[in-house]
């Protein structure tokens, strides 16, 4: 038995469901690696640069940092920064992804920038990955392409 037959809303021409799914698979395919690409060449030139601004306070002066992958429980139930001093302690901040990031790349790689530089690149292509993958079901179309016609919104 073949598969169902229906017309395709755009294009008005008959199709299976199957052969719908297999290109609408492939064209979010397309889609994922133009935005991988796209992030790839948009970071690229961060790779041969070394830490700045607030990254040594994350980086290698940070004794959490520094014990790596041991030091992950600590790291979930502490601040971003802390420091004592004459004035007091000072505590801001709960950011505990970006320094556990840091402890496990240290305990692989040990400090080196641009690995971490690489790293953040992935980590902003699988972030996009996932709004894009969300934006494909039908209510986030619906917020995100409201009047919208066009292929790149139907795509997903």
């Amino acid at each position: 038995m073949a598969g169902k037959i229906v017309v395709d809303k755009f294009t008005k021409k008959e199709t299976s469901k199957r052969a719908m799914r297999t290109k609408s698979d492939r064209s979010h395919l397309y889609i994922l690696i133009f935005l991988a690409a796209f992030c790839l060449l948009l970071y690229a030139n961060t790779i041969p640069n070394d830490y700045s601004l607030d990254d040594e306070l994350v980086t290698w002066t940070n004794p959490q940092v520094s014990k790596g992958i041991k030091a992950l429980p600590e790291i979930f139930t502490t601040f971003y920064y802390q420091a004592s001093g004459n004035v007091g302690t000072i505590a801001f901040g709960y950011r505990p992804l970006a320094k556990a990031t840091f402890a496990i790349e240290r305990s692989i790689f040990g400090v080196n920038p641009h690995i971490s530089h690489f790293i953040n690149i992935l980590l902003e292509r699988n972030r996009v990955t996932i709004e894009i993958s969300f934006a494909g079901s039908s209510e986030m179309r619906r917020i995100f392409f409201p009047y919208s016609r066009n292929v790149f919104a139907r795509s997903f």
